[in-house]
């Protein structure tokens, strides 16, 4: 099963992957784990911006040269990891750069590129469940600063302005997606959040009520 967690940055992305691995590991029927993909010919192309002491791979190479690659990296390999039955499957995998997030990028370097670049995008395996983190960017913003370690998106001239194309981006992405998302409200208790996730999450897993997997009834929202 594949499970697509996006939104901007600061939405709770790794917060609310990391309560719904731990919540499906102990109930000992699922095994969930969190599939990052390396985009290993884009640091090809950044590792060649770099020795020209450039910051960036778009710094040298075209976007939609950049954007291009990135695509086709993550189909290929998302093919090959889920190359199994993964709806069958007791494994669950959650992924946070996928296809509305790469939509997304498009849309924000290279969108007179939109078209050929999606139908990229549209070859992924489609995720069983696909969930959107809505905040709004000054929310998402006020947590990033409260974050410990450093943030590169502080390092942006105007981090508010960033995140709030960002948001844009992302809801004109979703409107491409050849899949349906469910919207959840990123600003709820981190609990809530994660027991609505479940009762999205649970119901395509197996066909036992989410009452007997959360404990307790569902939600009231």
């Amino acid at each position: 099963m594949i499970v697509e967690i996006c939104g901007i940055d600061g939405s709770g992305k790794s917060t609310l992957v990391d309560a719904l691995r731990r919540s499906i590991n102990n109930a000992g029927t699922h095994w969930a784990y969190e599939r990052v993909f390396r985009f290993r010919s884009k640091r090809f192309l950044e590792h060649i911006a770099s020795k020209d002491k450039r910051r960036r791979a778009e710094d040298i190479f075209d976007p939609t040269c950049v954007e291009l690659v990135q695509a086709i990296d993550l189909v290929d390999e998302a093919s090959r990891h889920f190359f199994f039955d993964v709806a069958t499957s007791s494994l669950v995998f959650f992924v946070t750069e996928y296809g509305t997030s790469g939509i997304a990028s498009v849309l924000a370097r290279a969108r007179s590129a939109l078209d050929p670049i999606s139908q990229v995008y549209a070859q992924l395996p489609s995720p069983d469940v696909s969930i959107f983190l809505r905040i709004a960017p000054s929310e998402a913003l006020r947590r990033i600063e409260a974050r410990t370690k450093g943030d590169q998106m502080l390092q942006a001239l105007e981090p508010l302005s960033t995140l709030t194309a960002s948001a844009a981006y992302f809801d004109e992405a979703r409107s491409i997606l050849p899949y349906r998302q469910v919207v959840l409200d990123a600003t709820q208790p981190a609990e809530v959040l994660t027991r609505r996730a479940l009762e999205l999450i649970w119901p395509a897993l197996t066909d036992r009520p989410e009452e007997q997997f959360l404990g307790m009834g569902p939600v009231q929202l």
